[in-house]
């Protein structure tokens, strides 16, 4: 009954969200690993909330008060821990026009064998979602072209501790910004890659947020849990 009530609660603010935005102007949003009933990552990556029910109802606060229900999401990858038990109940109460870039998380990732079966795009399609990518490039508003995956490079600088899947990491390339997700902000900006993780700001990164990144001049930019990374034991998010 306590599962029913929050659903029934959450879909209210969803609502309520949606009336309270008909006016705003259509923005295109960028976010990833958000880990919806994913228990560990509250201290992994010190998140401001003590229980996994608090975090999911929170979560989806913030991207509805956030999205618009005619805006574009670019979801770079992990939306839920288990794809098999929450995916499809967490995408229906997600407001935007939201485009799943597979993270390893994901039912639709390609790396192992349980993730590779054909009719898994079709279930994510059918869960409310407009697109499914395991990569692809789009062009930003400024006329540049970026390349969207959930993992970063395979290199010492964007990998450091996670060494796995690396046969559908990115290909480098110094003609485009990745702009990627996976390693839960342990950056803001390094050189040509920048990580939209939800952990850097709690939150999504608009398309403006995006290409000040880019154009700013910086070649590192931290989040506001690099220090917290940097005095804790390195972890992969792996369960």
């Amino acid at each position: 009954m306590n599962k029913l009530l929050t659903r029934l609660k959450l879909k209210a603010l969803m609502i309520i969200n949606e009336r309270k935005k008909k006016d705003r102007p259509v923005t295109i949003w960028f976010t990833s690993d958000w880990h919806f009933n994913h228990r560990n990552v509250i201290p992994y990556c010190n998140r401001p909330w003590n229980n996994i029910e608090s975090m999911n109802e929170y979560m989806i606060d913030i991207w509805n008060s956030t999205v618009n229900p005619n805006d574009t999401v670019y979801f770079l990858g992990d939306l839920d821990i288990n794809p098999k038990r929450g995916f499809r109940d967490i995408s229906m109460l997600l407001n935007g026009k939201k485009i799943l870039i597979s993270g390893n998380h994901d039912m639709t990732f390609r790396h192992t064998k349980e993730q590779t079966r054909p009719n898994n795009v079709e279930k994510v399609l059918n869960w409310g979602w407009s697109e499914v990518h395991q990569e692809t490039m789009i062009r930003l508003s400024n006329g540049m072209l970026v390349k969207l995956a959930h993992l970063p490079y395979l290199d010492k600088q964007t990998s450091k501790i996670d060494l796995r899947y690396k046969d559908v990491r990115p290909i480098k390339g110094n003609e485009y910004v990745l702009i990627h997700g996976h390693q839960h902000a342990r950056y803001v900006k390094l050189n040509n890659t920048i990580d939209v993780g939800f952990d850097g700001k709690l939150g999504l990164y608009s398309e403006d947020d995006i290409i000040k990144l880019i154009n700013d001049k910086r070649n590192y930019i931290a989040s506001r849990l690099t220090k917290f990374y940097n005095s804790k034991e390195q972890r992969v998010l792996g369960d």
